[in-house]
């Protein structure tokens, strides 16, 4: 999922403070704290602050995995990532 644009409450536009916020927050050696960055910046209101706090990359981590069949145990489980033939049953 990505950033969202806009905060979900109040509708301040939030995209143009997300690249600093990730690149203070990522510099472990500068010892700023998440409220410190969010305070530079300028967003003050507590659910525009939930937006960042809250946020997950929730992409990155998905295409951490790989893209192909993998086989899960000697016993021959496969996890396919394209399912060949897919089942339809009726709720009758």
């Amino acid at each position: 999922m990505l950033f969202p644009v806009r905060c979900y409450t109040c509708n301040t536009v939030l995209a143009q403070h997300r690249i600093a916020y990730e690149q203070a927050t990522r510099a472990c050696d500068s010892g700023e704290t998440a409220a410190a960055v969010l305070d530079a910046r300028g967003v003050t209101r507590l659910c525009c602050r939930r937006m960042f706090l809250g946020y997950v990359d929730i992409l990155s981590e998905h295409l951490s995995f790989a893209q192909t069949d993998m086989h899960l145990d000697s016993q021959g489980t496969v996890l396919r990532r394209k399912p060949t033939r897919t089942i339809t049953v009726s709720c009758d």
